[in-house]
């Protein structure tokens, strides 16, 4: 009785598993092969292969891919790889069916064929053996003991498991089989074409793209066999077109070429790649520093340029010395304006020196040899008289001109019969100094003419004197001759007309009545009376005309000429 029970239980358990079985879904696989991953990416993990035909049970559905159970590990499988399949229906005709620990007998026998290996005829598991029909107590032989049943029946489930085991053994031996013959299947595929130079034993592959595959075999279906990043450096061992043959964990594979560069090791160019970021760094500071040692350099420059916008004075220039504790200023007739003395001669031409140490004034003037000597009344009331001396002893009395300024009474001053001298009162004007200058000009002729020598003309000397007939055009000649800037004032009392020149061109013209540019010049060119002085280096604030001294003469003339016509004649 016990041994029926035994059995009816058997037959339940059968029952229950067989239908919890069909109740699962399964694929079938439709490639020849189908290559298994360990995530739903073709970039993960291979895994292995499955054969056509093969069924596995699904354990996972996602949009593209199935998880399924293979020999007891859960690996994906591309949907477009398998087809779904009904769990009752019977396996396609020599299609081998995978389950999680058996295997079907065609399968091994024909991998025992394929490989001349022999293996053992697969067994039925417990789980599926063919169930023994029930008898009635009748027809049941004599009963053992208890003891004897059970040890049959142990002997029994220990031969059947080690059945069971030499089968798994089998079957485990085919799958290794047909993994490494799946293996050697790639280099059956289509190889992409490569002239490859073999024996890059002293090169190296620098990764320069992040990431970039490393594929196992040179072909559009091989494994991916890693993933290198940006700074890499893989051994070369091969060299084509466009793919590289590299090494990677010690294991030959292939990269595009275009995912990094060939190097030497110990070569400039790769000590360059090894140290990019370093040198570009080093430069950029380079760089910077030159342009800003550039630009320290230029504005120490302009700083030292002279800020006064004055004609520096060359060696040839007039000379004044100006002797006196403080510097006296000088009032600007026409723009009602004061500038220091100094800065006034040099304006017009001189070079001016300062000193108040009389007791070395014999080496000051022999030194500096002064075209014009500037003295302050309230320096030293006897100061005019030591520099006769020094100018008598030196023979340079005659070819120079004294001027002792801030004297209370200038007329009431008696200069001496030795020198040259003038005196000026406590105000001194440009027009007081434009006088002065033109009373050097005259010591100067006279000096010539008793020495019986002329004295060379300086470009940078003054220019000043009196208008007189015609003159005029030929003071403007000379300064379009030796192309200089400045400021031309002609005054009768008070200036009555200002023409400007830049490198010898006029750019601009005004009188005092409103006229300006060509009719302000014919009017000063039509001046019979009067006195002009030029003034170095003075700009216009704007121009109002662009003229040559030969263009200005050229129309002057012609105005004339059309009004001096008998037809033309006002009646």
């Amino acid at each position: 009785m016990q041994v029926v029970q035994l059995r009816l239980l058997s037959l339940f358990i059968l029952l229950v598993t067989s239908l919890t079985f069909s109740a699962e879904k399964q694929i079938e696989v439709t490639n020849f092969y189908a290559k298994l991953y360990l995530a739903p990416s073709i970039n993960a993990k291979f895994m292995g292969l499955a054969q056509k035909g093969e069924r596995y049970s699904i354990l996972v559905s996602s949009n593209y891919w199935y998880r399924i159970d293979f020999k007891g590990m859960p690996v994906w499988i591309q949907k477009s790889d398998i087809q779904l399949i009904d769990p009752n229906a019977p396996p396609s005709e020599n299609a081998p069916v995978a389950t999680n620990n058996t295997s079907s007998s065609q399968e091994v026998a024909q991998s025992t064929a394929d490989n001349n290996t022999p293996v053992a005829p697969s067994l039925p598991s417990t789980a599926t053996t063919t169930q023994a029909p029930v008898v009635s107590p009748a027809q049941q032989p004599p009963s053992r003991s208890n003891t004897e049943e059970q040890q049959v029946r142990a002997a029994e489930a220990r031969a059947a498991e080690m059945r069971r085991a030499r089968v798994q053994d089998s079957i485990e031996q085919v799958a290794k089989e047909k993994r490494n013959q799946s293996r050697l299947n790639f280099s059956k595929l289509p190889i992409i074409e490569q002239n490859v130079e073999e024996q890059q034993l002293n090169k190296v592959f620098l990764v320069t793209v992040s990431p970039s595959k490393i594929l196992f075999e040179l072909s559009p279906d091989s494994p991916i066999l890693g993933i290198v990043s940006k700074g890499d450096k893989l051994r070369l061992i091969g060299e084509g077109d466009s793919w590289c043959k590299v090494l990677y964990k010690d294991f030959p594979g292939w990269i595009e070429k275009r995912s990094g560069k060939v190097i030497i090791p110990g070569t400039v160019m790769s000590f360059y790649e090894e140290n990019k970021v370093i040198i570009l760094l080093v430069v950029s500071i380079l760089i910077f520093f030159l342009i800003l040692t550039f630009i320290v350099f230029i504005a120490i420059k302009a700083k030292k340029k002279p800020t006064s916008g004055l004609k520096s004075v060359t060696a040839s220039a007039r000379k004044v010395l100006v002797i006196a504790k403080e510097s006296k200023t000088v009032s600007n007739t026409f723009t009602s304006t004061s500038v220091p003395i100094g800065r006034y001669f040099n304006e017009i031409g001189f070079h001016a020196k300062f000193t108040h140490d009389t007791r070395n004034l014999t080496s000051v003037i022999d030194n500096y040899i002064p075209d014009i000597i500037m003295i302050d009344w309230n320096l030293d009331k006897t100061i005019s008289n030591t520099v006769e001396r020094i100018l008598l002893a030196g023979n340079n009395a005659i070819s120079t001109l004294v001027v002792t300024y801030n004297v209370p009474d200038p007329s009431s001053m008696y200069p001496s019969q030795n020198m040259h001298m003038s005196f000026l009162g406590i105000t001194i004007t440009d027009k007081d100094l434009t006088k002065i200058v033109k009373q050097l000009e005259f010591v100067k002729d006279r000096a010539a003419t008793d020495s019986g020598t002329m004295e060379p003309d300086s470009s940078t000397a003054a220019l000043a004197g009196e208008v007189a007939d015609g003159n005029l055009s030929e003071v403007m000649q000379y300064i379009e001759a030796g192309q200089k800037t400045g400021c031309l004032i002609i005054e009768i009392d008070n200036p009555v007309c200002l023409i400007y020149f830049s490198d010898g061109r006029i750019v601009y013209a005004a009188t005092a009545d409103g006229l300006v540019a060509k009719d302000a010049l014919f009017t000063a060119l039509e001046l019979k009376k009067g006195s002009f002085r030029f003034l170095l280096n003075k700009k216009p604030k704007v121009a109002n005309t662009n003229m040559s001294i030969l263009e200005v003469l050229m129309s002057w003339t012609k105005e004339i000429d059309e009004a001096t016509k008998p037809g033309l004649r006002t009646p």
